[in-house]
């Protein structure tokens, strides 16, 4: 599975955005910068809609989800095999 947090142009902040990455790749899951159609959720607070990354999203129909509620759907990840 891969998603997408993106690193630039998204309103999360730095140490947030540090946090959900590292519990995500904690759990097995590939974190990437950019959209593409085998990217599987894009984490976005939604402040700027218009964004490349979240045009791709909707183009893909990759879901587009809130911070707070990608780090909720982290509890139900099991950890990758590796």
């Amino acid at each position: 599975m891969s998603l997408c947090i993106p690193v630039v142009a998204v309103n999360i902040n730095e140490l947030g955005r540090a946090r959900l990455e590292g519990r995500a790749q904690a759990m097995g899951l590939r974190v990437t910068g950019s959209v593409s159609r085998r990217t599987a959720l894009l984490v976005t607070d939604g402040a700027d809609p218009d964004t490349t990354k979240a045009r791709n999203a909707r183009e893909y129909g990759t879901r587009i989800v809130d911070p707070n509620v990608f780090a909720a759907l982290l509890e139900y990840v099991q950890p990758g095999g590796g």
